[in-house]
């Protein structure tokens, strides 16, 4: 049974369920109903995109990224979208953070913001299946919510929230827009990417993703992906009494297999944050990136292959700004 679970900080999480086509809806009395997802049921194979941070409204906002995107999403048969989060800048000139060089282009109007994002993405607006809010939109939930405005424009399920779980036949994944920092001061390069992969992994395993073999995210600016680390078994076949090796894979462990209950390994997961679309730094142009000295945001997104309801790829794409 598909339920709308609360989360933390009060955040609704979603459940879309691929394999029964469902979702839910809360009606204004609060009361939760199992309803038809809006779009057709997947098929066994395809292709399945995550992107997020485009910050429309921000000057720094790629369109060549974005064109890149939409490009690659149009070339496969059988490709899907969910956004992550932050698809609008958001910040409007009573906000202490508004510049008005930075967001003087599609901006401070949110409403503005909103049509000209449905315009950028207009050419792949029939394969989004889900839109989460990031952090930028929360910031205006009292006031607007112009990802449920997009959602309805496009016929596709709002998450209502910055988390939502999709429960395929195979494998199911958890999407979330992101929270706090992911970084590391380490001096070498090489401990610093691993750092950062171990940083994503203790953030995304607090999740409510137990179940999950991908759990991917975005709000960091940076292209993470921590695979599952292969490890060596040594095991006993029983019928030869003798020792035979294997290595350790995406694995369910069964809690209720009636019900459907079970938990992945942490270590046996896919730890995805999938890059953004706004430049952090660019000639005569401020930015918070600038400010505070940070490293330079990554563009780019996530891209998963599905074969026959099983996982085949899971990657992250850079893109040139």
């Amino acid at each position: 049974m598909l339920i709308l679970l609360r989360a933390a900080k009060g955040v609704e999480m979603r459940t879309l369920n691929f394999i029964s086509n469902t979702t839910t809806e809360r009606d204004e009395r609060g009361n939760v109903s199992l309803v038809k997802m809006p779009h057709r049921a997947l098929p066994s194979s395809f292709h399945m995109f995550m992107a997020n941070d485009f910050h429309v409204g921000n000057s720094e906002t790629s369109e060549h990224a974005i064109e890149q995107f939409i490009h690659a999403v149009k070339s496969k048969k059988n490709s899907y979208v969910y956004l992550q989060g932050d698809q609008l800048e958001c910040i409007n000139i009573s906000d202490p953070r508004f510049d008005l060089d930075v967001h003087s282009g599609r901006g401070p109007r949110v409403n503005v913001m909103r049509d000209a994002f449905m315009e950028l993405l207009e050419p792949i607006a029939d394969r989004v299946i889900l839109i989460l809010d990031g952090n930028h939109e929360r910031r205006l939930r009292n006031l607007f919510q112009p990802n449920l405005d997009i959602a309805k424009a496009w016929n596709t399920v709002y998450a209502n929230g910055t988390l939502a779980k999709l429960i395929f036949p195979g494998f199911r994944i958890c999407a979330w827009h992101g929270s706090g920092f992911i970084g590391s001061y380490a001096g070498d390069q090489k401990q610093r990417h691993v750092n950062e992969q171990i940083a994503l992994k203790r953030k995304l395993r607090r999740l409510p993703a137990q179940d999950c073999e991908v759990i991917t995210c975005g709000h960091y600016h940076r292209l993470i992906l921590s695979e599952p680390d292969p490890r060596l078994l040594l095991v006993t076949d029983q019928e030869r009494n003798q020792l035979v090796s294997d290595y350790t894979r995406p694995s369910r462990i069964w809690l209720d297999q009636e019900r459907g209950l079970y938990r992945v390994p942490e270590e046996e997961r896919y730890y995805v944050c999938t890059g953004s679309f706004l430049r952090g730094y660019s000639e005569d142009m401020p930015s918070y990136v600038e400010d505070m000295g940070l490293e330079a945001t990554e563009l780019g997104y996530g891209h998963i292959e599905v074969k026959n309801d099983k996982l085949l790829k899971v990657e992250t794409v850079k893109v040139t700004p």
